[in-house]
């Protein structure tokens, strides 16, 4: 099962993370109705509001969760001392820089489950970009000079008998004269630059969009619950 992913932050804004992707092998069940909950993927952010993304939420059945990616930062509230890192969730979000703040660090991923998210830079212009969200199956990238970090990468799985790649991180925002950073494989979306919007992640892959630097946010992809019945 994989959680929500979540959405990137906008204004200078760091990756999603992807939802958490938890692998159970012989679970046992007993014979009874059981619960299952899809997690929703963290909704997007507007231009009409500067904030951090949304986190995704967990899905669930039984006892086993996988637990919904974080939401990536953002530059909102400027100035010294302020919050710049990523947040923690199944997998972490990047962090935010703005020019005299610093750098932030990438939130923390759930063992197990996920992965990092990854630094920000923000020392001085141009170097104000994001760091990408953690993917499942590898943590996210840092940003460098102007460029926003690249998402972590997803992890493929052959439940169905296909191998599919899922639960990837979105990209970092890049400076507004720079590049937003790649997206992580498995169904997520890359950062943008300028005033250019991220798009929405891939629905039941728990992949995270992409932050924006000043343009809007997309939604994260929702998770998945996958139960396969030995007989």
């Amino acid at each position: 099962m994989i959680g929500g992913g979540g959405s990137g932050g906008r204004n200078r804004g760091g990756g999603g993370g992807a939802g958490g992707h938890l692998v159970v092998n012989n679970a046992y069940f007993d014979a009874a109705t059981h619960t299952v909950v899809v997690g929703a993927g963290g909704a997007g952010i507007s231009t009409a509001s500067d904030r951090t993304g949304f986190h995704g939420l967990s899905s669930r059945i039984g006892n086993f969760f996988g637990v919904g990616g974080a939401g990536g930062n953002t530059a909102v509230g400027f100035g010294t001392g302020y919050l710049l890192d990523g947040f923690g969730g199944g997998s972490g979000s990047g962090a935010t820089g703005y020019s005299g703040s610093g750098a932030g660090t990438g939130g923390p991923g759930l063992s197990g489950q996920g992965n990092n998210g990854g630094n920000s830079t923000g020392a001085t212009n141009p170097n104000n970009a994001a760091g990408g969200g953690g993917g499942a199956g590898g943590v996210g990238g840092n940003a460098v000079t102007s460029t926003g970090g690249s998402g972590g990468a997803g992890l493929s799985n052959s439940i169905t008998n296909t191998a599919v790649v899922r639960a990837g991180g979105g990209g970092g925002s890049g400076f507004d004269s720079g590049a937003g950073g790649t997206a992580g494989t498995g169904g997520a979306t890359a950062g943008t630059a300028s005033t250019t919007n991220s798009t929405a992640a891939t629905a039941n892959t728990g992949s995270g969009s992409g932050g924006a630097y000043d343009g809007a946010s997309g939604n994260g992809g929702s998770g998945i619950v996958i139960v396969r019945v030995v007989v």
